[in-house]
């Protein structure tokens, strides 16, 4: 029974045995049959009775209905529902104390939701990317550039083991090593295709009802790790360079000076080789000079910029070096098809195509055969580039080695590179000029049948 009639029907039984108490106790009930006339008399008064019971408690059950409605709408999430209660009684007092918490929970629903909104924008934001796994390895949070560095799609994974999308990224085991450690830990760890994250691990304990959850931090170190190596191994070759022909040199200056007064005739031959050495040094650090000079991202990338026929460009360059490879009983040919014009620096550019001939005529035995072309062609997306491609029947470039020709002093054949010359560090500013002119270079080789280097410009008409 609802309390609508609960009210109404307790008060009418409670009037009708305080009635039956007040006859009893006057005598009114009589001890023979006739005392069934004054009670249906008392049932009849019943009726009245709950009518005016109902009357009275009418207002008590619309207010703890107005309660009862608020509290399930509060309950199902609307917070601005608010009730109309306005009695100076306890049910006055308990509508207030309803409202007011609504009003609090829906001030406090707000500052939340605009905390998880700056959260949000601060992860999308971060650089590094953040993820946060339970103690299953189950992803339950990540950033954007979580995603990206581990090259996964991360919109999907919620509640999946981190194991299915990244199985590279040892989620689990990095998470009970930050465990056993009690505290937060940093890791180095590789992924394929040689890449490396800095990872630092943090275990969570929310509280001891909660499962524990770990965070992740990680930063895509890459690119520095290789930069520093790359740094430590130029320094090591820079050092190692410049002490072999700085050794000769005064190897030859010591000998040359007895040899003066003993034998002028070998003083000469000493001579020259002084002069030769003092070349290869002299070569040595122009390359170093123009390199750095590539590599200096604070200059003006525009400064030497103009309108150039990359095709002529190439034919002038090539007649400059023709001598060396008649030298070497080389044959060099030349094709261009008419103008190819790019916007460039014509001292660069004639460097990268000298770099790329010399290469050839080094690596090429005599009675060999070079082959220089210049041409503009489209490719698929529709963008005109100026191709510039050199061709030899050398000895060609290993697989493996092919990589790693456009780094710095890096050689195939260490003994054949003393041999013919060079260096180390001609294909490195082929490289970096092309990509200076927002370009590209590549190489296909073949060991024992030859190499063909080919060089990318955007084209301009």
């Amino acid at each position: 029974m609802r309390i609508r009639w609960r009210l109404p029907v307790a008060f009418a039984a409670a009037s009708l045995i305080f009635a039956g108490i007040v006859a009893l106790t006057s005598g009114l009930m009589p001890r023979d049959p006739s005392w069934r006339v004054p009670l249906i008399v008392w049932a009849i008064l019943l009726l009245p009775m709950l009518g005016a019971g109902y009357l009275l408690t009418r207002g008590i059950t619309r207010s703890l209905g107005r309660l009862r409605w608020m509290a399930v709408q509060v309950a199902s999430g609307d917070l601005a529902s608010r009730t109309g209660v306005n009695t100076n009684d306890e049910l006055g007092e308990l509508a207030m104390a309803l409202n007011e918490m609504a009003s609090e929970l829906q001030s406090r629903v707000r500052r939340l939701a605009a905390e998880e909104e700056r959260s949000n924008q601060l992860l999308n934001i971060m650089s590094d990317g953040v993820l946060l796994v339970d103690e299953d390895g189950r992803f339950i949070r990540g950033n954007p550039a979580a995603g990206q560095i581990l090259g996964v799609d991360l919109k999907n994974m919620s509640d999946r083991p981190m194991v299915f999308a990244a199985r590279n990224f040892p989620a689990r085991a990095l998470a009970q090593k930050a465990a056993k450690a009690a505290g937060p830990i940093t890791e180095v760890v590789e992924l394929a295709g040689r890449r490396y994250l800095f990872v630092e691990v943090i275990p969570l304990q929310l509280s001891e009802d909660e499962r524990g959850q770990t965070l992740f931090i990680m930063r895509d170190e890459t690119a520095r790790l290789e930069t520093e190596r790359m740094r430590r191994d130029f320094a090591t070759n820079v050092s190692h360079e410049l002490k072999t022909p700085l050794a000769g040199l005064l190897l030859l200056a010591e000998t040359l000076q007895h040899a003066i007064r003993e034998d002028p005739q070998e003083a000469e031959r000493f001579a020259a080789r002084l002069l030769s050495e003092i070349d290869r040094l002299s070569e040595l650090t122009s390359d170093l000079l123009t390199l750095s000079r590539l590599e200096d991202e604070t200059a003006p990338e525009d400064a030497h910029l103009a309108r150039l026929d990359l095709a002529n460009l190439a034919k002038q360059t090539a007649a400059e070096l023709r001598p060396l490879a008649d030298a070497k009983r080389q044959r060099l040919t030349i094709q261009t098809s008419g103008s190819v014009r790019v916007l460039g620096d014509e001292v660069t550019l004639r460097t990268l195509i000298r770099n790329l001939l010399d290469n050839a005529f080094r690596y090429t035995d005599p009675e060999g055969h070079i082959h220089l072309s210049a041409s503009a062609e489209k490719d698929t997306s529709g963008d005109v580039w100026a191709v510039l491609s050199v061709k030899d029947d050398g000895v060609g470039i290993p697989v493996a080695d092919q990589a790693r020709i456009f780094e710095r002093f890096y050689r195939v054949d260490k003994a054949r590179s003393r041999d013919t010359g060079g260096t180390g560090l001609g294909l490195s500013i082929v490289r970096h000029v092309a990509e200076r002119h927002g370009g590209r270079v590549a190489v296909e080789s073949d060991l024992g049948i030859g190499s063909t280097f080919t060089v990318w410009i955007p084209a301009r008409a």
